[in-house]
């Protein structure tokens, strides 16, 4: 008695529709996610922007408040009185004014007023003529108060260690506060002031206050273009699916 082969024939599981439904439920909410976060961004960026225009006008405005002690904590661009004895000065090096090369004159000033763990503070006087090498042009008082803006230094590009360098720290190319401290045991304050007033015939340093409200803007457009493009990609996605299924 033979036995007839059977042949056993699977149906697919209402056409696959299971698996491309979880398919299409992991796409959705990974797109739903992605806007979101675009969108968070965006707005996040937009109020940056907000309160770097309200910071700019602050800064530049000429009534603004003026502290009669270092802040703790400095903040770019505050403004501030100090008053110190004049314990050392240094010189950074290439800095141009209208075209002309030279130098900018640090003087290390040190007083009682200075937040803690501070002793020492660093005061831009202005810029002199590289033909002064490194002396100063004008004498310098003993005692100096003035008024200045808080600027904190970004570190710069050094080909090689500083320290390699026979005239530094006389002559700098930027402000190394560790390096500096290490060498010269102090503790500085971590800003540059940099002069609003004259002292002997200087000339006053520039300080350009930058307005990073069109950058923040910029970030904003952009996230708000990337989550554009992810809900492009996903209607693009859907309509291709419902395409291939209607043949």
């Amino acid at each position: 008695m033979s036995q007839g082969k059977q042949t056993i024939v699977l149906e697919p599981n209402a056409q696959g529709k299971p698996g491309w439904f979880l398919a299409n439920v992991a796409i959705t909410l990974f797109t739903l996610s992605a806007v979101c976060l675009c969108v968070t961004l965006a707005v996040w960026q937009w109020q940056r922007a907000e309160a770097a225009d309200l910071r700019f006008v602050l800064q530049t405005d000429n009534s603004v408040t003026v502290l009669d002690t270092l802040p703790i904590d400095p903040e770019q661009y505050q403004r501030v009185k100090i008053e110190g004895v004049v314990e050392a000065v240094y010189f950074l090096d290439n800095r141009s004014n209208e075209h002309r090369a030279g130098r900018e004159v640090l003087v290390e000033l040190r007083g009682q007023s200075y937040a803690e763990p501070y002793d020492s503070v660093l005061v831009n006087l202005g810029w002199q003529n590289r033909s002064a090498g490194l002396s100063l042009e004008y004498e310098l008082p003993e005692i100096i108060s003035i008024e200045g803006i808080l600027k904190i230094p970004s570190k710069g590009f050094e080909l090689q260690d500083p320290q390699l360098d026979p005239n530094w720290p006389k002559l700098m190319q930027h402000v190394n506060f560790p390096l500096l401290s290490n060498n010269q045991s102090r503790s500085y304050y971590p800003a540059v002031i940099y002069s609003v007033e004259s002292t002997s015939g200087w000339s006053l340093p520039t300080v350009k206050i930058e307005n990073k409200y069109a950058m923040h803007i910029g970030y904003s457009v952009q996230w708000l273009l990337l989550a554009a493009v992810f809900v492009f990609l996903f209607i693009k996605l859907a309509l291709s699916r419902d395409k291939n299924e209607n043949r």
